[in-house]
């Protein structure tokens, strides 16, 4: 369970400076990279939940 409240802080985290980098500067080559961690987070954070539902992950 620490693992999946982790994965979420990290998530928000992500997103706030994702949005905080496009409020500054909205064609900032970093929002891409932020954006790419975000995707790859969440991805990881599904996984997470799948497998502690028991579900066997398919990626």
């Amino acid at each position: 369970m620490k693992e999946i409240e982790e994965m979420e802080k990290k998530i928000e985290n992500l997103r706030v400076r994702m949005y905080q980098v496009f409020q500054f500067n909205p064609d900032s080559p970093e929002i891409l990279k932020l954006s790419q961690r975000l995707d790859d987070a969440l991805n990881q954070f599904d996984l997470l939940k799948k497998g502690q539902n028991g579900n066997s992950a398919k990626y």
